[in-house]
């Protein structure tokens, strides 16, 4: 029976020969080197973009409570010195939303208007008229020194409404263009 089967079908080797195991070492080699510096910055861009969103979301959920409750809300840096550490929605006496502090990665620098002089203060106050008490701000996100990813800026007007903008000139230090 087996040498029926060897005629009908030919003698099977089993297994690959050196040549061919190494030119699939190769190739895989060579695809890894490729691709591993575009993945490691979209995973960097997809902090920025999570983080800036997580904070959009968080001012947008400090307004419409400030509005529903007829009261201030604050959205707080967590750590007290900077947005990076998280925030807080509170209002009230209670927290509504905790943000956990961001990836070490992600740089994050707030400014009223875009100066490195002048700090945003550590909470944005929500009044009962959805308007925030601090005048504009910006809170920008990025990447420290890796300027092929795009900043984020979570920009808020005078009325309240938090805006996110991309960087278009990839120059994180002059704000969101």
């Amino acid at each position: 029976m087996t040498s029926s089967f060897n005629r009908a079908f030919g003698s099977m080797s089993r297994g690959f020969t050196i040549l061919e195991l190494i030119m699939v070492v190769a190739i895989v080699a060579i695809l890894a080197a490729v691709g591993l510096p575009s993945m490691r910055d979209f995973i960097r861009g997809a902090e920025i973009r999570d983080a800036s969103s997580e904070f959009y979301a968080a001012l947008i959920a400090a307004r419409s409570e400030a509005i529903k409750r007829r009261a201030n809300v604050v959205v707080t840096r967590a750590n007290g010195s900077n947005w990076r550490g998280g925030w807080t929605v509170g209002g009230g006496g209670a927290t509504l939303q905790k943000m956990d502090p961001l990836s070490s990665n992600v740089t994050v620098r707030a400014t009223a208007p875009y100066v490195d002089a002048t700090p945003v203060s550590s909470n944005i106050t929500y009044g009962q008229n959805g308007r925030v008490s601090d005048g504009a701000q910006t809170v920008v996100f990025y990447i420290a020194g890796v300027p092929t990813i795009q900043a984020r800026c979570v920009g808020i007007d005078t009325s309240g409404l938090p805006r996110v903008r991309t960087d278009t000139n990839r120059n994180a230090s002059d704000g969101c263009n």
